[in-house]
């Protein structure tokens, strides 16, 4: 059986940085995903690095939002890999959080993709800088 109260206590409390008067996908984008995205971090970073063609991109990247662009790009071409960025993140909802994502999954997805894409972009070329 799920903790739920387990799964919530893991994620950075980032409520600070979010406007109350966000709308229903706003608010569970800037509540839900963002925290647990920002617990995944060096999750996302290991599995982009494993990815070679990933690394050449960001490689030959002008500078960050060059970075971020291909990376985004490159998630959504190649489908195992954003299905399993989407994993990632959907394995850390709660159940009224999947309820939640359930009725809107295109967009949540397309959001989980373009702030996995924005995270290891940057980071990635950081990292390259100083390699």
């Amino acid at each position: 059986m799920r903790n739920e109260e387990s799964l919530m206590a893991m994620r950075p409390d980032l409520s600070h940085l979010f406007s109350a008067e966000a709308g229903t996908i706003e608010s569970f984008q800037n509540g839900c995903l963002r925290p647990i995205l920002k617990m995944q971090h060096d999750l996302l970073i290991a599995v982009a690095k494993e990815l070679p063609q990933l690394t050449l991109l960001i490689s030959r990247s002008n500078n960050v939002e060059d970075s971020k662009k291909k990376t985004i790009g490159f998630f959504k071409q190649q489908n195992q890999i954003k299905y399993l960025i989407i994993g990632l993140v959907a394995g850390h909802f709660t159940l009224n959080e999947w309820k939640t994502y359930s009725v809107n999954s295109n967009e949540f997805n397309k959001r989980i993709i373009n702030m996995s894409g924005e995270r290891v972009g940057e980071s990635l070329f950081d990292a390259s800088l100083h390699s």
